[in-house]
């Protein structure tokens, strides 16, 4: 809590306090403690706050838009495995970006969030590379 209160909702800087946690994984907890404590689930465990309400988490935009977004909305989002990662690579070696083709290799993913981790692969396979030749 004191990471959003310093550095606001930039998961990324906030999760390089806490080694081992990913950026999605800070902002998961921060938005499910948002929610219980919203709900009085958790007042009292969380220290710094000034007792104004806490952020509530936001609805996916546009979900009642689509029928894939609207069911995508109703089931509880599950963090990608190691796993899920290596398979996205490996089909996207195999296939290309045939991300439909793709998401019938990860049941339960859609096509836009298979789409949207490989770029953030990306995006870390990029960042790390960054890091290894600036030490």
């Amino acid at each position: 809590m004191e990471g959003v209160a310093l550095h606001g909702q930039k998961w990324r800087v906030i999760a390089q306090l806490f080694p081992g946690r990913t950026d999605d994984a800070v902002r998961n907890r921060w938005k499910r403690l948002s929610a219980e404590m919203a709900e009085g689930l958790t007042e009292g465990l969380i220290e710094g706050l000034d007792g104004s309400a806490a952020v509530e988490p936001r609805a996916a935009a546009g979900a009642a838009a689509k029928g894939e977004a609207k069911q995508a909305a109703n089931k509880e989002r599950l963090a990608w495995s190691r796993a899920e990662d290596a398979k996205i690579v490996e089909c996207v070696q195999s296939f290309g970006l045939k991300w439909s083709r793709i998401a019938e290799q990860l049941p339960g993913r859609t096509v836009h969030a298979i789409r949207n981790r490989f770029h953030r692969l990306q995006t870390l396979q990029a960042e790390q590379a960054a890091l290894a030749a600036a030490s």
